[in-house]
This record gives structure tokens, C-alpha cells and sequence, in this order.
């Protein structure tokens, strides 16, 4: 009972180590990210970092970059879209409640492992793998609301690269209105798949 009891008490200060890095890349990125923000922030003893990282920062970034893959996913299986329009709506609504709880300081962490990888080899990679499974799930989820395979994963790959850099632009401007507009259009662009599957018309919206 005891080591059963002391294994979850080091389970969960690891997992919020981890959510803390997560936490702090996607508000500062990777470079300006420090085990000494982490340890502040999560609680944890400074001694444990090289007990639950003996990797060190490499291993504790690809980690975080791993926790904000998780929480999307975690977000988009627990939804349950009967249009493409609340696909639109769930994935850029997650991105709009980031903005909002985090005053318009925190973004992608996948973004952050691109743009300001640091010393950590590999995250540029990482990132594309992330965007890869976001993009996969996606074009699932527009496929079960009847759009075509052919134009679920352009489709798709138009939400992620619009919503991230409407996300972008919303931090740099402190406002939710950029993101506000992309989001709009992307609905906009979503109800002509929804009309077309009603209709029984190949869906042709903006080109897409």
C-alpha cells in the first residue's frame, strides 16, 4: 500500500511538472522556458528534475510538446459533431477559450517547438507529427458529418493553418477580433459542405 501510495504521489508531481512545461511553452516557447519556471509553478522539489527527467530540458520539451498534443485530442474525442459547422466550432473554440483564460499569452506549443526549438533537436519533427494527427482527426470527425474524403483533409488542413495564425495575430494584437474574422470565415466555408450533403450537390465552397 505504501510504495502503491508513494508511486501515485510521484506520478502526479511528474504529471504536473509536465503540465507546467506545457503550460509555460506555449506562453514563452521553448528558449525561455526553464526548469526553474517549471519547478515554481508545479510545486515540485528542484532535486526531482533529474530524477523525472534524466534527460534533462530536452526530454522535459518534448514532453510538453506531447501534453499540448494530448489536450486537443482529449478535446476533439469528447465531442460529438453532427455538422462541419461544430467542427469548426469545437476545434476553433478550443483556440478562442486559450486566448481568452490566458489574457492572449498563450499559443501552440507545437508552433513554439517550430519557430523557437532552442537546443532541443527534433521538435520541429515532433511538431509536424503533431500536426499531422491533429489534421487526421479532423478530417475523421468532417467525414462523420458527411464531407467527402477528398475534401475532409484539405479542409482540415485549411482549419489548423487558418486557426493558427489567426491565433498569432490575436497575440500580437491583444484582440479576439482576428481570430473572431478567420474562425467566421472557416464557418462560413463549413455550412456550404453541410448545405451540399443536405442538398445531395457536390460541395464546392470557395474552392476548397
Amino acid at each position: 500500500m505504501g510504495r502503491v501510495f508513494s508511486a501515485g504521489m510521484a506520478s502526479d508531481a511528474r504529471q504536473r511538472m509536465v503540465r507546467a512545461a506545457t503550460l509555460q511553452v506555449s506562453r514563452h516557447g521553448v528558449s525561455a522556458t526553464s526548469f526553474s519556471d517549471v519547478v515554481r509553478q508545479s510545486g515540485a522539489p528542484r532535486g526531482s528534475i533529474a530524477y523525472y527527467f534524466p534527460g534533462g530540458k530536452d526530454q522535459l520539451m518534448r514532453e510538453a510538446l506531447e501534453g499540448g498534443e494530448r489536450f486537443l485530442l482529449r478535446l476533439l474525442a469528447g465531442a460529438a459533431p453532427r455538422t462541419s459547422v461544430d467542427v469548426v466550432t469545437v476545434f476553433a473554440g478550443a483556440w478562442r477559450t486559450v486566448l481568452l483564460e490566458s489574457d492572449f499569452e498563450a499559443g501552440c506549443t507545437a508552433v513554439a517547438g517550430v519557430v523557437d526549438g532552442g537546443t532541443t533537436t527534433g521538435l520541429a519533427a515532433q511538431a509536424a507529427g503533431t500536426f499531422r494527427r491533429w489534421q487526421d482527426r479532423l478530417a475523421g470527425m468532417l467525414q462523420a458529418t458527411g464531407v467527402p474524403a477528398a475534401d475532409s483533409a484539405p479542409f482540415a488542413a485549411l482549419m489548423m493553418a487558418a486557426c493558427e495564425g489567426a491565433v498569432v495575430m490575436s497575440r500580437a494584437e491583444r484582440s479576439i477580433t482576428p481570430f473572431d474574422v478567420v474562425a467566421g470565415q472557416l464557418e462560413a466555408m463549413a455550412r456550404g459542405f453541410d448545405a451540399a450533403r443536405e442538398s445531395g450537390v457536390s460541395p464546392t465552397p470557395h474552392g476548397v
